[in-house]
């Protein structure tokens, strides 16, 4: 495999979705010929801002790979199809529609604004969390709304939690060698620059890799906990907007929130699509975490409850038939 991966499949997987969505959400402006040009000039703009964020996006994870040795890219784009497909704001019929008004076509492109956003924070998700990328960076390059809905998707970075002097001192360390970035984490640049490491730093970096783990525990059920209910999700994302000093009205925060549950149960439909790739004792860990967004999400959207039960009942029942295939071939094996 090549160090900057093959994207040609992920590009014609997001073009596909792409020029879908464009011919969708074009086709039904037959009225008002003299206005048609104006408002095509806006939905290319706002396309624009969706399709610059892929490549973004694109860019940012061209040296990170999955577990099951795909291109981080190829998950970012198949959490994007599954909201399109379950949670699309615009109706299925949507082309064959007729606008009589500017106010009905004003109104719509506050709506599809809305809708290219949630399409927007769905790629630029893991930013965050799996890149050098900052929250101060994406919200300039997309805006307030989607960078605090990427921040509430984030965990926080390992080195929030390490208190240990020792430890803290190894991760300086490794900062001030370009190895770790300032989130504490294993920067872009060691593979972007071939970046050659000597002993001393393969050393520390194994020392990093066992505080890393100690405390990957203790950082997951922090963050699945402000998942566990509706209520709790709010309460977080109005700590998060107090501590960033960010100020949303009532309206726009549960937006943000729909957006960010939304794009969680998306994110998790994928994640357990590709449990092949995972031990068995990852996978119940990752159906067990799993399970813990259903009472969130029964809360909020029937559909995504729906979406992420049937998932769950998908792979659990797949364990189960390859438990029982085991079973039984081991039964065979045993002497008569």
């Amino acid at each position: 495999m090549s160090e900057i991966f093959n994207h040609k499949n992920i590009d014609k997987n997001f073009e596909e979705l792409y020029s879908d969505f464009e011919k969708k959400v074009t086709a039904p402006f037959s009225f008002a010929e003299k206005n048609k040009k104006d408002i095509l000039e806006k939905i290319s703009k706002l396309m624009h801002h969706f399709k610059a964020a892929y490549f973004d996006v694109k860019t940012k994870f061209q040296y990170v790979v999955r577990d099951d040795e795909k291109p981080y890219t190829s998950h970012v784009v198949w959490v994007l199809e599954i909201f399109m497909e379950n949670f699309s704001g615009l109706e299925d019929n949507f082309e064959e529609k007729e606008f009589k008004t500017e106010e009905e076509v004003e109104k719509w492109l506050k709506l599809l604004e809305k809708e290219i956003d949630n399409y927007v924070a769905a790629l630029y998700h893991d930013t965050i969390e799996d890149t050098d990328v900052t929250f101060e960076w994406l919200e300039e390059s997309t805006c307030s709304e989607n960078a605090f809905c990427v921040l509430l998707l984030s965990k926080e970075p390992i080195i929030n939690f390490i208190e240990d002097k020792k430890e803290i001192k190894v991760i300086k360390k490794l900062k001030k060698r370009w190895i770790l970035n300032k989130k504490g984490e294993k920067s872009d640049k060691l593979k972007k620059w071939k970046v050659k490491l000597n002993d001393e730093d393969k050393e520390l970096l194994e020392k990093y890799e066992k505080i890393r783990k100690n405390y990957k525990k203790i950082r997951n059920k922090k963050y699945f906990e402000h998942f566990s209910s509706l209520e709790n999700f709010r309460e977080y994302a109005r700590e998060i907007a107090k501590n960033n000093n960010m100020y949303f009205s009532e309206e726009k925060l549960e937006t943000i929130i729909r957006r960010a549950i939304l794009i969680k149960v998306c994110d998790r439909v994928h994640n357990l699509w590709n449990f092949e790739a995972w031990s068995k004792k990852r996978i119940r860990k990752k159906l067990e975490e799993t399970k813990g967004l259903l009472n969130l999400a029964k809360e909020f959207d029937e559909r995504a409850y729906k979406l992420l039960n049937g998932k769950i009942y998908e792979v659990e029942k797949n364990l189960e038939e390859e438990e029982t295939k085991k079973r039984a071939d081991k039964a065979l094996k045993k002497p008569l």
